[in-house]
């Protein structure tokens, strides 16, 4: 059966759910625009007045704008339950648990803290499940990434709201920037295009001033942040995932791909045919514990990163310019340690 509203409740409802959680504010001005775009017919006042009549039963707070003096704005307390309409059903509860276990491993904490709420309130979901298996999966599943584990950098949260706020709207920044072995930061005024995730720092891909080179600034030495009014300039034809593929992430030697022949005994080999490096590789077996791995692959500078992970497991056979670069490199860490 469905159950029919006044528009006064809907209205009220929808005034809720416009409310940013505190440190993040709006004006009755910016909710009448938003119940307007979604077919109310109201009055600022109407607008106080319902805001006032909330404020007794919900945890609002509101304090005099900051532009004018004299109008309010609002927010949900920074610790409110979430209003859940409708309820949080047991998977996405689920789903949020998992979030908050994996994505803290790549997620600046000030952008956690925005989630935290929503991961407080399906806990809670899970934990009215007593006899249900799904309240016990996320003990059950863990992902472990490779590497030393480290420390994530800080970030500003002011940098990070308007940075995301910029890529949202494709407006410019204008940012206090610290290059690396400089002690003061210089202005920048930046074009955003993309947010990349890359371990535990975070990178903004971004052109900068009125110019076409393509730049990937960590967010964490970009002190300040400023949104502007100008629309981003974006470089014609920009592809996030190509500039990914292509430029710096990747370290990309050369366009042309690579057919590497590396060599490897039998306990390695297995490692290559469980997660093979391209799709037209190939495993020859030359003897009980000798085996070659042929591959089609991008000439990369993690290419070789992940080679020298196996340290004396894998012998690069081909190309003979990779291999020569190679035992340049073994022999510079060689001279290290001869003593």
């Amino acid at each position: 059966m469905k159950i029919q509203m006044s528009e006064s409740l809907l209205r009220q409802i929808q005034i809720l759910k416009m409310i940013p959680r505190s440190p993040r504010w709006t004006t009755a001005t910016k909710i009448k625009e938003g119940l307007e775009n979604r077919g109310f017919d109201v009055t600022i006042r109407t607008i106080q007045r319902n805001l006032d009549q909330l404020s007794g039963k919900y945890p609002l707070l509101t304090e005099v704008d900051e532009e004018d003096g004299i109008s309010y704005r609002w927010s949900w307390d920074v610790g409110a339950e979430i209003l859940n309409i409708p309820a949080m059903d047991h998977q996405t509860a689920l789903t949020f648990c998992m979030m908050e276990q994996y994505l803290s491993q790549m997620l600046p904490h000030q952008t956690l803290q925005l989630l935290e709420p929503h991961f407080r309130n399906a806990k809670q979901v899970l934990e009215e499940l007593s006899k249900s298996k799904l309240r016990t999966w996320p003990h059950k599943i863990r992902v472990i990434t490779p590497g030393i584990p480290m420390l994530s950098p800080k970030i500003d949260s002011h940098v990070i709201e308007n940075v995301y706020q910029s890529l949202y709207e494709e407006k410019k920044l204008r940012v206090e920037y610290l290059n690396r072995g400089e002690n003061a930061p210089k202005t920048q005024e930046l074009n955003p295009l993309g947010i990349v995730f890359l371990g535990k720092l975070v990178y903004l891909v971004c052109t900068m001033w009125n110019y076409d080179d393509i730049a990937q600034l960590p967010l964490s030495r970009i002190k300040s942040a400023i949104l502007l009014e100008q629309s981003c300039k974006k470089p014609k034809g920009f592809n996030l995932d190509t500039h990914i593929e292509t430029e710096k992430f990747n370290m990309l030697y050369n366009e042309e791909d690579l057919v590497i022949k590396l060599k490897v005994d039998r306990y390695t080999s297995e490692h290559f045919l469980e997660t093979p490096l391209s799709k037209n590789q190939e495993v020859t077996k030359m003897d009980e514990n000798t085996f070659v791995v042929t591959a089609t692959v991008k000439d990369t500078g993690r290419l070789r990163w992940w080679i020298q992970g196996y340290g004396p497991y894998v012998e690069v056979l081909e190309p003979v310019s990779l291999r020569t670069e190679l035992k340049e490199t073994a022999e510079k860490v060689l001279e290290l340690y001869k003593y």
